[in-house]
């Protein structure tokens, strides 16, 4: 399949940022471009589609990866919107498996296979844009998020609206060497407390009235109460025994 060339655009605060008018647009923050045009044409090439926009969003004023998709997000016009990272694999036909998924009308958010959290968390994920439009007014992710938790959150709102999917041959890993894997959010570099209570508290509260409170409670095992393996949750979600 013919590569379609990554663009990069300069994201600031504050600022309107211009993106390409496609069905899909696939967002990746950055702040090394040469590895974000890496793993972007990767991606391209993999990916098995064609009306789709790759955009590396070049974080000048170090806002973190939330604030910068949502500056980027104000004014996107696509149907569909990924957001990824530069330190993303793509497996062959990734988005293709991707977009597969939102064929169905009752699919809104889906996760990609990250290799880490088996659908349990989209830490790479896709969204229907006129339904994530509604969450946060506008926003993509849930702003008052400082660096963790925001990809958790909208995660439980699908699940809990029934509008969640998870394919895992939609291939999308995680790749640096430098940060193995930890059980526990509190062990990265960039972690905030006040993430977590956010999440609690918005979870307890019912995201603002986005999930009812019985889909919820359903839900707080796997994300409050942190006492099963990574493989059983996983295996739970994808409905095996």
């Amino acid at each position: 399949m013919t590569m379609i060339e990554p663009i990069s655009v300069d994201v600031r605060s504050r600022q309107i940022v211009r993106l390409p008018a496609r069905r899909h647009l696939v967002l990746c923050p950055a702040i090394d471009d040469t590895a974000a045009f890496k793993a972007l044409r990767l991606m391209s090439v993999r990916s098995g589609v064609e009306d789709v926009a790759f955009v590396a969003l070049k974080d000048v004023e170090r806002q973190g990866f939330i604030k910068t998709i949502n500056s980027a997000f104000k004014d996107a016009d696509a149907d569909l919107v990924s957001y990824v990272a530069q330190d993303a694999f793509a497996g062959v036909e990734w988005l293709a498996y991707m977009e597969a998924q939102f064929q169905s009308a009752k699919v809104n958010f889906a996760a990609y296979n990250c290799g880490k959290w088996n659908g349990r968390i989209a830490a790479f994920g896709c969204a229907r844009t006129s339904w994530v439009r509604q969450l946060y007014a506008g926003d993509f992710f849930y702003p008052n998020y400082i660096s963790h938790r925001a990809d958790n959150e909208l995660t439980v709102i699908a699940r809990g609206q029934d509008c969640f999917s998870f394919d895992p041959r939609s291939l999308l890993v995680e790749v640096d060497f430098e940060k193995p894997f930890r059980s526990k959010e509190d062990g990265a570099s960039n972690f905030h407390v006040e993430d977590r209570e956010t999440f609690e508290r918005r979870f307890s509260e019912g995201f603002d009235g986005l999930v009812e409170m019985p889909a919820l409670a359903k839900l707080k095992p796997e994300y409050l109460k942190q006492k099963k393996s990574l493989w059983e949750r996983g295996k739970r979600l994808l409905g095996g025994t």
